[in-house]
């Protein structure tokens, strides 16, 4: 028990005065600063009409859903050999794997 107890107040008089020796970190010090040419507010605005006329023009030439769905298509699944894709321990494993990565990412 007193070996235990030794070690702790050696251990913690160690830490002790590494833990208040610390100095602040620069965090994200890549580089210089760089300031926008132009005002933020005249920025954002043109960020947030840019965003709006792009879905304004979606939403004029994208009305109808047959567009979308006029195009060739080729299903894979029918060709010989290759119905082992559309399986449902294979898209188990595929999205449990991208997930996985998803997280790792984060």
């Amino acid at each position: 028990m007193a070996l235990g107890l030794s070690r702790t107040i050696i251990l913690t008089g160690i830490a002790a005065p590494m833990a208040l020796a610390t100095s602040s970190a620069s965090a994200h010090a890549f580089g210089t600063r760089y300031d926008l040419p132009i005002p933020l507010g005249i920025y954002l605005t043109g960020a947030g009409a840019a965003v709006f006329l792009s879905f304004m023009v979606m939403a004029r030439f994208l009305k109808h859903r047959g567009e979308l769905q006029s195009g060739f298509q080729f299903d894979i699944l029918r060709l010989p050999g290759m119905r082992w894709l559309g399986s449902a321990l294979l898209r188990n494993a595929l999205g449990s794997l991208s997930i996985a990565i998803f997280g790792l990412v984060l």
